[in-house]
């Protein structure tokens, strides 16, 4: 519930807050989640060592583990679309620090990587690229629900 909440928020944002009818159904496939810290800066392809994890290109340190409640708060604020804001206004630096992965058996995904809270913004890589793009984040409850705040 908490990934479909997410979902139609960032699908509101991208959509000029009119989600596309099929965002809503992709979302409600992506029934998996995984949340990681990550490194600051992607790695170029060419770059990348095969004994090691990357998620939209960031190599993950480690996997995070979360409650159930805490999986579905994420997932609802991310699915809904309330977390962010299409149009990019923060001018500092994006440094990556968690990846959200949502993801099915069929291969279908939504990759979130979350910047640290220093400078509140996101990146997303869909396997459906209407929802990818880069994004502030606007709703510090993720921060939260990940660890950052207490």
């Amino acid at each position: 519930m908490l990934a479909l909440y997410i979902f139609t928020v960032f699908a509101a944002v991208l959509g000029c807050n009119q989600t596309p009818n099929a965002y809503p159904d992709f979302l409600k496939r992506l029934n998996q989640t995984t949340v990681f810290e990550v490194d600051q800066f992607a790695t170029p392809r060419n770059e990348q060592v095969s004994t090691q994890r990357y998620l939209a290109d960031f190599q993950v340190k480690k996997t995070i583990s979360l409650d159930s409640a805490k999986i579905q708060a994420i997932r609802t604020i991310v699915f809904e679309g309330k977390a962010v804001d299409k149009i990019n206004h923060k001018s500092c630096p994006s440094l990556a620090q968690y990846g959200l992965h949502f993801y099915n058996q069929n291969n279908e995904y939504l990759d979130v990587i979350v910047s640290n809270e220093s400078c509140p913004k996101c990146q997303i890589f869909a396997s459906d690229s209407t929802f990818s793009g880069n994004f502030d984040i606007i709703d510090s409850k993720i921060y939260q629900l990940l660890g950052t705040k207490n």
